[in-house]
């Protein structure tokens, strides 16, 4: 079983070609990420290999899935028991039968990413001031310039006032800082005002349940160094174009379809539809008089070539012929499409409240999704009723790997870019092992919640008529764990 915190990697062996010794190439463990994540019904964990170009090299990719009833969420104690079967899975790597490594080798990883569900993550538009010239003011009309401290200072007043202390700040995206004359910056190092206003996207998740997969994650021996959820790992998937625009990523999950707005590369709201790909399976079973079983092993056969490369190009692959030629395939794909209408509908009204309501003007479209059959549909329908520029959003640069179509994937990679690019300035370590950590997320978990707690009880013993509404928001689903056994 692999150990976070090692202080070695097993040795690999000298071998000769010729008359040359060679030595085979070794990875730095200092670029080897490891990390769950959890999908609407599954739950995958990974241990991938990011170089300097940012390529993703898989080296494991454990999926488990989670057995749920139909139209319910599963409980913690139901994702709990699929991450520790999926991370018990990892194997040490073993070499090929043409490799010149002669033995086993254990591998060492330098962070662990965590990646929550769309369904546990809410969202929150929040607002915050503060006077950075501090206790002694002076002259009240002395502006002050702005310095990294101010910003630190008025982002974690955001997060402890601003935030219910039963929720925890999974993403936190800043929309731009204000200042006096009404100039609003990304960046206010340096500007001189005497009020600085921030407005952030922030996106929170329940407190205990995060704490429950975190502890569960810490009886495994694994220290969580980043967590996020699948609304902002997506954002990595957007080409320039598409982050210069205002863009809509459309992940169909299992069960509910989830859309995350962007505003020139930003995440700006997210909304929770009814209906994914479960219903586009059953529905295209019925249509076609059809077991689902069926259905769902031709899918599960043809994904291999299906899900290849994004719907521009797979045209021009030969394997894409097999739809034209293989009638099952034919007959899949013109049945998904009427049954994924009335998922379409309920998208494009989203979208349209979204644009009245925040004045963005939606102008491309990427399709991810855990199935497909359900991904080819939505991407007929939004080209055949829209003027979107939309693709497919299928990551790229990244060596295949058998599980390259699995649920989840393109968001592993993207998780993996956004967070481990974030280096540490030392040296590379001589163990080339992960000996050395940053403080742990748990830690932060807890150290959070104590100074949110401390702040929403002072607010409560100030004893204020108008009390501020908790920003709660309430469930509107249910979970496995509810069902009477």
């Amino acid at each position: 079983m692999w150990k976070k915190g090692s202080s070695e990697v097993s040795e690999m062996k000298e071998e000769f070609v010729g008359n040359k010794k060679e030595k085979p190439i070794q990875l730095s463990a200092r670029r080897n990420f490891a990390g769950a994540i959890i999908g609407d019904n599954w739950v995958a964990t990974f241990m991938v290999h990011l170089d300097c170009l940012g390529a993703i090299l898989t080296m494991q990719w454990n999926q488990q899935p989670i057995k749920v009833p139909k139209g319910y969420c599963p409980s913690v104690k139901d994702v709990q028991e699929a991450l520790r079967i999926s991370w018990r899975q990892k194997e040490i790597l073993k070499p090929s039968g043409d490799s010149k490594v002669s033995r086993a080798v254990k591998v060492a990883y330098h962070k662990f990413f965590l990646c929550l569900p769309a369904w546990r993550c809410r969202s929150m538009t929040l607002s915050a001031e503060m006077d950075p010239r501090g206790l002694w003011l002076g002259d009240k009309n002395e502006e002050v310039r702005i310095e990294e401290r101010h910003v630190k200072s008025l982002e974690q007043k955001i997060t402890t006032e601003k935030v219910s202390p039963d929720l925890v700040v999974v993403d936190f995206v800043p929309q731009g800082y204000t200042i006096d004359d009404g100039t609003k910056m990304l960046d206010p190092i340096g500007a001189k005002t005497r009020k600085l206003r921030l407005d952030a996207h922030v996106l929170v998740a329940d407190r205990y349940w995060v704490r429950e997969i975190l502890s569960t994650l810490d009886a495994e021996s694994v220290n969580v160094d980043a967590i996020t959820s699948s609304y902002s790992t997506a954002s990595e998937l957007l080409t320039d174009a598409e982050q210069a625009g205002d863009t809509v990523v459309i992940d169909i999950g299992a069960r509910n379809t989830y859309l995350g707005f962007h505003n020139s590369g930003s995440l700006c709201a997210i909304k929770t539809v009814e209906g994914g790909a479960d219903g586009v399976i059953v529905g295209t079973a019925r249509s076609l008089h059809q077991p689902i079983s069926d259905v769902m092993a031709t899918i599960g056969q043809q994904k291999f070539s299906l899900y290849s490369s994004d719907a521009g190009s797979a045209i021009k692959d030969s394997l894409f012929l097999w739809r034209t030629q293989v009638p099952m395939i034919r007959n899949l794909d013109n049945a998904a499409i009427p049954v994924t209408a009335g998922l379409f509908n309920r998208v494009w009204t989203e979208i349209d409240r979204q644009q009245a309501k925040s004045n963005i003007c939606i102008q491309n479209a990427v399709v991810i999704g855990d199935d497909p059959l359900a991904v080819r549909a939505m991407l007929a329908i939004l080209k055949d009723k829209t003027a979107l520029r939309c693709r497919w959003g299928v990551a790229h640069n990244h060596h295949k790997h058998a599980e390259s179509d699995s649920s989840g994937y393109a968001h592993m990679v993207s998780l993996v870019r956004k967070h481990g690019r974030e280096q540490e300035s030392r040296e590379e370590l001589k163990t080339k092992a992960s000996a050395i950590h940053r403080e742990s997320a748990a830690n932060k978990l807890i150290e959070k919640g104590i100074s949110a707690l401390m702040a929403y009880v002072g607010k409560l013993k100030g004893e204020r008529v108008n009390a501020r509404r908790r920003l709660v928001l309430d469930t509107t689903y249910s979970e496995s764990g509810d069902i009477q056994k």
